[in-house]
């Protein structure tokens, strides 16, 4: 799988950006950077901001 193929799908269908995760590209740093937030909050750290990761980012930025 693309990984970076699919987070920019992701994005656009979800509404995210590589910001939300201290990035400025979809890129292998987007990539290890999601990892550490799935690590960081005991998500299966594959890479990809799917609904999961996505949901869990969202309420943070929200209830920040």
């Amino acid at each position: 799988m693309d990984k970076i193929f699919y987070n920019e799908g992701s994005a656009a269908r979800l509404g995210w950006t590589p910001e939300w995760f201290g990035c400025k590209k979809f890129n292998h740093n987007l990539i290890t950077s999601i990892e550490k937030f799935q690590k960081d909050h005991s998500i299966v750290a594959d890479g990809l901001c799917g609904p999961s990761t996505y949901r869990r980012i969202y309420n943070e930025r929200v209830a920040n």
